[in-house]
């Protein structure tokens, strides 16, 4: 059962990979990309990746607070004009069908 698993995500994350060494070498910080990571993996609904990233954002000092408000990004204060233009980008590119994010 879990080899299943693991074949079935194995062809779907290979965009994301290619998108996670591109963010590696940008100037964006460790938090942020966890919380980017973060986001992809819970509109991709993998979450063996939501509890890896969710443990790596907490180990380069991200609140708990920031990492549970992560899924209603769009109704809560606690983000920067940064992370939200991040949480709309990877909406945008992790899952094309999805309806775009309104703005506020």
């Amino acid at each position: 059962m879990f080899v299943s698993s693991t074949t079935t995500f194995l062809p779907r994350s290979f965009p994301l990979l290619k998108l996670e060494k591109y963010l590696a070498a940008s100037r964006l910080s460790k938090t942020l990309l966890e919380l980017i990571k973060i986001r992809a993996s819970q509109i991709n609904g993998c979450i063996f990746c939501i509890d890896m990233h969710t443990k790596d954002a907490t180990h380069h000092g991200e609140t708990e607070q920031q990492i549970y408000a992560l899924n209603a990004w769009r109704e809560t204060p606690f983000f920067t004009p940064e992370e939200r233009a991040s949480c709309v980008g990877i909406h945008r590119s992790s899952n094309p069908d999805l309806k775009q994010p309104r703005s506020r």
